[in-house]
């Protein structure tokens, strides 16, 4: 008997620990797929003005539009180069927006933070890219 019980002690736990810990996951997932969008403007793959504002939120896209898009390309490349690497960093969830942020590598710039903002709808409603300081 106190097998048993100890045994179903272990399943539900388990599985109790397993429900708690995804609760993000979908979520995360829908802006990673955004992000991803976002960051191939920077690279040699670069999405056509459509595919990259698809997961922006719709003020977001009325502010950012193809000119705007093109700028953003011709800033970043002028300022930070081309885009060697990029990892993801972190995941942050807040009452009424969710922040992911990723480091990137440039030829220019070495790290290079960029965080996008998401809205509760996992609709991109801000971004930045900030280079930041090493000390040497």
């Amino acid at each position: 008997m106190k097998k048993l019980v100890m045994i179903l002690t272990a399943v539900f736990t388990m599985a109790f620990a397993g429900i708690c810990m995804a609760a993000d996951g979908s979520d995360l997932n829908k802006q990673q797929n955004t992000a991803e969008t976002f960051v191939k403007a920077f690279s040699y793959s670069v999405p056509s003005y459509n595919e990259f504002t698809k997961g922006f939120d719709a003020q977001l896209k009325e502010k950012f539009d193809e000119k705007a898009y093109a700028a953003l390309q011709e800033q970043v490349k002028d300022k930070f180069g081309r885009m060697k690497e990029i990892k993801f960093y972190s995941f942050q969830r807040f009452d009424q927006t969710d922040r992911v942020t990723y480091i990137a590598a440039f030829s220019k710039e070495n790290v290079v933070v960029i965080n996008l903002a998401f809205n509760k709808d996992n609709k991109m409603v801000d971004f930045s890219l900030n280079p930041v300081e090493q000390n040497k």
